[in-house]
């Protein structure tokens, strides 16, 4: 709703806020601008907050320019060489691979064993030994587990139960062959 429609109080700031004021067409000189002005000490509180150090007046006797040639120092070109390191990841480079997993479970309907098959994933590397044999290693990751025997289990053997944090490591895919046994061996330091 406009202003004017709310009545006579209403009307006189709507007609206040239409007028254009006329503006003078003198020309202002460099310094009359200044002079309608006051000035006032500007204070920043902001700074008590931030824990600055207050600004202090300091004062000097004499000040001198030294107009010298050997100020300011010229400046002489300089050789340097740029190296560049590319950043390698530490470690084994690990590709990823699928693989299914079996597992045998007794069925309660059909009282028989059944095989069920299910898709998992892992990291695995490839160590390259001597005479191009390859020993393929998988990553275990790391994790903790409860080692021992309930207290409430039947002839219990292992106690106290407890938890054992295992770090990552590696394990080979498949059993270590001779060939591979023998590139291992032949290429560490006689112990």
């Amino acid at each position: 709703m406009p202003l004017r429609g709310l009545g006579s109080e209403f009307e006189a700031i709507a007609d206040a806020l239409t007028q254009t004021p006329e503006l003078p067409d003198e020309t202002i000189t460099d310094a009359d601008w200044l002079s309608d002005f006051t000035h006032e000490k500007l204070i920043y509180p902001v700074a008590e907050y931030l824990d600055f150090p207050a600004i202090e007046p300091f004062s000097f006797e004499v000040g001198e320019l030294i107009d010298d040639e050997t100020f300011p120092p010229s400046l002489k070109p300089d050789t340097f060489t740029v190296i560049t390191f590319a950043a390698q990841p530490t470690g084994p480079q690990l590709e990823p691979f699928d693989f299914t997993i079996a597992t045998l479970a007794h069925s309660s309907e059909t009282y028989q064993w059944e095989v069920k098959h299910q898709p998992g994933n892992a990291h695995r590397f490839i160590e390259k030994l001597p005479d191009a044999i390859q020993l393929e290693m998988i990553s275990i990751p790391g994790g903790s587990f409860l080692m021992g025997s309930p207290e409430n289990e039947p002839e219990r053997r292992e106690s106290p139960q407890h938890e054992v944090t295992v770090q990552p490591f590696f394990m080979g895919h498949y059993p270590v062959t001779q060939a591979q046994w023998r590139a291992v061996a032949t290429s560490l330091p006689q112990v």
